[in-house]
């Protein structure tokens, strides 16, 4: 029998390990960035679905109720009926891709699905949905309900009145395919790069081998701790500056996590930081309080008369108005410390290194630019003016209560004539 030669030994020795550990690293990293794609879709979802939901119990402050008229059902919110009126379910799906129906108990009264090029009001859910959210009272994610012979990534949550009796449901979903579609389309270029610098790696000297594997495993560490949810854990320095396969697979890799950590910490809308965001945040400004004696404040601001700017100009006026007052107030804390979008119309502002006075000084240019501001919108000028609460942080509390502290502050501006800045 002829004899292996040490070339071909060091390729079954080394490299076919390798190449086994290094598949197992891709085909982890590929699951395990799926279940997060999925979990990411499941957020997206309930918080479309409770926006709308919020939308709705803002624009039609009242119960549903069900009324017939010449021999037609009509669904009423409070005074406002809702049968027929598809704008906003049909902006929300033009803009995210995601279909959105609303129930009165089993039966699609508004919805932006289509079957045979008919729009699927009239039609019901189905019994697993029915049983699990309407009568289960409860909200619940699937990920493969059928729908119009198609299966839907969709997120249920019941509708109740004020007597707390459950009218109805709130769906929000897109086709599985799609989600699928989604997920393929980020992880594959991945896959393929890193399959592309297994290949290189067999192909290169022995010499090369052990250096080469240390970096593979760094790769799999770093995501391993994507996918765990870790989105701050730094690239090793030496992969993302090499020039090769390796350093590809790196750089990929970082904006895969750049992308994730962007959708994931920052508001669809206005691209400051979002709610999730902002807690974090706060939270490590406490703890550095507690560990290095670090001032600091917070502030809670509100857009006046919000719900005036949507009822008289429509809500996409009112996006426009949200994206730029965001962008005043980074504008004017960069260097001081950070903003977020606490919710809807609401601002959460942490002041690092700085006290409450300082924090009013900053909170007075950033109102003072906003009462400047003509808010463009089509061919009107929208002006606005907003209320601030700000407190000097206090680390003996917790993130909630100094939150809260702020927007209690906030409420006595309200009730004080907003435009104004209460500290």
């Amino acid at each position: 029998m002829k004899k292996k030669g040490l070339f071909t030994e060091v390729i079954l020795f080394v490299t076919i390990p390798v190449f086994i550990v290094s598949v197992l690293i891709v085909v982890l990293s590929y699951n395990k960035f799926r279940q997060t794609m999925y979990k990411q879709n499941q957020i997206e979802l309930k918080n479309i679905a409770t926006t709308v939901m919020n939308t709705y119990d803002m624009v039609y402050p009242g119960d549903y109720t069900l009324s017939k008229k010449g021999g037609k059902l009509h669904v009423y919110k409070g005074d406002s009926e809702i049968t027929g009126n598809y704008q906003y379910v049909d902006s929300i799906k033009e803009d995210t891709g995601i279909d959105i129906t609303i129930f009165y108990y089993n039966t699609r009264v508004v919805t932006s699905l289509y079957m045979n090029n008919k729009r699927m009001v009239g039609t019901y859910c189905s019994k697993i949905v029915e049983k699990d959210v309407l009568n289960g009272l409860k909200s619940q994610f699937y990920d493969s309900v059928k729908i119009k012979d198609e299966k839907f990534f969709a997120y249920y949550r019941p509708i109740y009145n004020s007597d707390g009796t459950c009218v109805g449901m709130m769906f929000a979903g897109k086709p599985t395919t799609q989600v699928d579609i989604e997920i393929n389309k980020a992880i594959i270029p991945t896959v393929i790069i890193s399959i592309i610098g297994i290949c290189v790696m067999i192909f290169v000297a022995c010499c090369f081998m052990r250096v080469l594997i240390g970096y593979v495993v760094k790769l799999k560490e770093f995501m391993n701790s994507i996918a765990n949810g870790d989105l701050n854990v730094d690239m090793d320095r030496n992969i993302v500056s090499r020039s090769d396969e390796i350093g590809v697979i790196g750089n990929a890799a970082v904006k895969m996590q750049k992308a994730i950590k962007d959708v994931v910490e920052h508001d669809v809308l206005t691209r400051i930081n979002n709610r999730r965001k902002g807690e974090q945040l706060l939270n490590q400004i406490i703890l550095d309080s507690r560990v290095k004696g670090i001032k600091y404040a917070v502030a809670m601001g509100d857009i006046d008369f919000f719900k005036n700017v949507n009822d008289t100009y429509g809500h996409e006026c009112g996006d426009v108005v949200l994206c730029e007052v965001a962008r005043i107030m980074s504008n004017d804390i960069v260097g001081k410390g950070y903003v977020s979008r606490w919710g809807g119309e609401e601002f959460l502002l942490i002041f690092e290194n700085r006290t409450k006075d300082d924090a009013v000084v900053v909170l007075n240019t950033i109102l003072n630019h906003i009462r400047e501001k003509e808010i463009i919108y089509k061919d009107l000028n929208v002006g606005v003016t907003m209320t601030f609460g700000v407190i000097e942080g206090d680390n003996s509390k917790s993130s909630k209560e100094i939150v809260k502290d702020a927007d209690d502050k906030l409420y006595i501006g309200k009730k004080a004539g907003r435009n104004r800045i209460v500290d």
